[in-house]
């Protein structure tokens, strides 16, 4: 399987895989083979990070698509995040766009958790926001 044989993975032949759940894993491995999936935002949303993670490029923008029609209050400092730490432009734009006209956005617990590790990302926001 690998090309040192002092690779556990190799003495057992087995990878182990735990920062993603068997259950995602089996939606990313169908991707993967058959590049088909049914998605809704929930399973977008668990997936976009390991698709990221692996260099799915496709799955991630298919992914980063879904969250961005499903924007809401509650999701919007959520999709910036992902779209500002994954390096996915139009979701972070979308995302900036949804929470400069839609005030409420400040007033969630997903806006409050953004905020403090995030600073530049806070004044970006500002500037962007200041633009007409």
């Amino acid at each position: 399987m690998f090309r040192h044989q002092e690779f556990k993975e190799n003495q057992e032949n087995v990878v182990y895989i735990e920062d993603i759940d068997s259950e995602l894993m089996k939606h990313l491995l169908i991707y993967i083979y058959c590049e088909e999936i049914l998605f809704d935002d929930k399973l977008a949303s668990k997936l976009i990070s390991p698709a990221h993670k692996y260099s799915i490029q496709n799955l991630v923008n298919i992914c980063a698509q879904i969250m961005v029609n499903n924007i809401e209050l509650e999701s919007a400092a959520k999709l910036l995040h992902i779209g500002h730490s994954h390096q996915i432009p139009f979701m972070k734009k979308e995302a900036m766009l949804f929470i400069k006209y839609n005030s409420g956005v400040k007033e969630t617990d997903g806006w409050k958790e953004l905020i403090k590790p995030n600073v530049d990302l806070l004044e970006e926001l500002v500037f962007f926001s200041s633009i007409p």
